[in-house]
């Protein structure tokens, strides 16, 4: 399986602030990432 890194952006911040997550398929759904809890897993 191939991962990338993403982003997108994060409103509150005026899109200014990203959210940096590793993905398969570029979805933020299947990723994982860094948040406010640490490490989480979506998917």
């Amino acid at each position: 399986m191939t991962t990338s890194i993403y982003y997108i952006p994060i409103e509150s911040s005026l899109g200014i602030a990203k959210h940096y997550f590793i993905s398969s398929d570029g979805t933020f759904e299947n990723s994982i990432g860094w948040g406010p809890h640490h490490v989480e897993h979506n998917g």
